[in-house]
């Protein structure tokens, strides 16, 4: 049971790293009082719940019908690093990355889904080959397991958003330690040593 929740906290904060800058971002709007934090808590808990269901629906269909292919994606983290890379060499300082803040509750809440779910790429690029090893119940146990992790990442980031200092050092380095994360977890993927 140890070696499971080691495994999904792992596969949680590197993949969801690139999420924290998103959630200090949020943060922002929480203090300006355009969101509120049971907004942002139910949009990320729903987008990680979809990105889990989709990866382990996904994994089961690669284990049934082309259990050889499953390796191979680790192709994608590595591309997805790489494009990470590319972007943020050509990006300029100050482009952030926000929503749009509505002024109903559910309108926001659907607005962090979104966001959620359109930077859940590379969750889904980690997760389906390693729940594609893993039993049906392990599988629903890591899925579950990212409700409390989120929900903690969500608080982490509000302690975070006081302390201007980690602010910032989290602004400025993580567009370049993230990319690495996901080449580094490719080839672990690729080499099937994850």
């Amino acid at each position: 049971m140890f070696q499971l929740l080691a495994v999904t906290v792992g596969l949680f904060i590197s993949t969801n790293l690139d999420d924290m800058v998103v959630l200090l971002l949020l943060n922002e709007e929480i203090i300006n009082r355009r969101l509120r934090v049971r907004e942002v808590m139910y949009g990320q808990v729903a987008g990680i719940l979809v990105i889990g269901a989709v990866s382990w629906l996904v994994s089961i269909g690669l284990s049934q019908f082309a259990p050889s292919l499953t390796r191979w994606l680790g192709i994608l983290p590595i591309l997805i690093g790489l494009k990470m890379l590319i972007t943020n060499l050509r990006n300029t300082p100050g482009d952030e990355q926000t929503i749009p803040v509505q002024t109903k509750s559910w309108q926001n809440v659907l607005a962090i889904l979104g966001l959620t779910l359109a930077g859940g790429g590379d969750n889904l690029a980690v997760y389906i080959p390693v729940l594609q090893h893993t039993t049906p119940i392990r599988a629903a146990v890591m899925i579950l397991l990212f409700i409390p992790l989120t929900l903690g990442w969500i608080g982490l980031s509000i302690l975070i958003a006081r302390i201007p200092p980690i602010k910032w050092v989290l602004a400025q380095y993580t567009d370049k330690l993230v990319p690495v994360i996901f080449i580094g977890l490719g080839i672990l993927l690729l080499f099937n040593i994850a």
